[in-house]
């Protein structure tokens, strides 16, 4: 008797919990949709009058050129909006256990936002929904615990780190932004590196970017964070990375907090929701 009530009482709270999770994410996703919408529409309406100017070949360091002319992306105009969908896991930091994550990243050069959304299932009927927009200079964050109830991110500064480094690496996926000005490139003592410098909302970064035998980049370091690039794939002429991974610098060495397989990359057309 005793068991049987167990059961129908642990039955309800998992009826209830997937209950409120199918409804929190259906209003979650649909207002993420409203926004990357509005932004895709006003990007592209703007993207035509955008004006994009190219450094001169000549002052890139050679591994820079090189990379450029390897991905596909030189005399090429960057994309004005892109999107991608990650499928990996993530952990907050050692020894916590992974947590499955599906992804969605939509990028809108010309706007100089992005939004990243994810779902994340840290146990059986528990999940949480991540969201990331950058927008006007601005990085904002939340985390919907079911679905439901949004807790805003308190972001120390390390947490904003992470933030910028995302932005900085999301570039890659859209490689002939680097011909831009606004993009500095200068050479490093190490072989088959060069130090990348620009700005990402408030905040200046300067990175050092590491590159393989074939030319392509495998590394992007920063004071706090590392991103290792592999797997590079084709995708409409150029390319880009079909997997990576955050790496967060401790006193200990470095500890992998997220790692994903890109499984769609699209650039331009009308907006469309996977």
């Amino acid at each position: 008797m005793l068991a049987a009530l167990v059961f129908a009482v642990l039955f309800i709270v998992v009826v209830v919990l997937m209950s409120i999770d199918s409804l929190g994410a259906k209003w979650v996703r649909s207002f993420i949709q409203r926004s990357i919408k509005t932004q895709w529409e006003k990007n592209t309406a703007e993207a035509e009058a955008w004006p994009f100017e190219p450094q001169p070949a000549e002052g890139l360091p050679d591994s820079v050129r090189r990379y450029l002319e390897k991905s596909g992306a030189w005399g090429r105009k960057p994309a004005s909006v892109y999107k991608m969908r990650q499928k990996g896991a993530y952990r907050s930091r050692t020894p916590v256990a992974w947590q499955p994550v599906e992804a969605k990243f939509f990028g809108f050069t010309v706007l100089k936002s992005s939004v990243w959304y994810a779902d994340i299932t840290p146990a059986l009927f528990i999940s949480f929904k991540a969201v990331l927009f950058f927008e006007k200079n601005v990085g904002k964050a939340w985390v919907y615990f079911q679905s439901l109830l949004p807790l805003p991110w308190k972001y120390r500064q390390e947490q904003y780190h992470f933030f910028a480094a995302w932005q900085l690496a999301a570039q890659f996926w859209n490689p002939s932004i680097f011909q831009s000005k606004t993009w500095a490139w200068s050479l490093l003592e190490q072989a088959n590196s060069a130090l990348l410098q620009g700005q990402i909302g408030a905040e200046h970064i300067t990175a050092q970017v590491f590159f393989a035998k074939d030319g392509l980049p495998n590394e992007l370091r920063l004071p706090q964070w590392s991103i290792l690039f592999s797997e590079y794939r084709d995708i409409q002429g150029l390319m880009i990375p079909g997997h990576f991974s955050f790496q967060s610098k401790e006193t200990s060495g470095r500890v992998l907090i997220y790692e994903a397989t890109i499984t769609d990359v699209a650039y331009e057309g009308d907006y469309r929701w996977w």
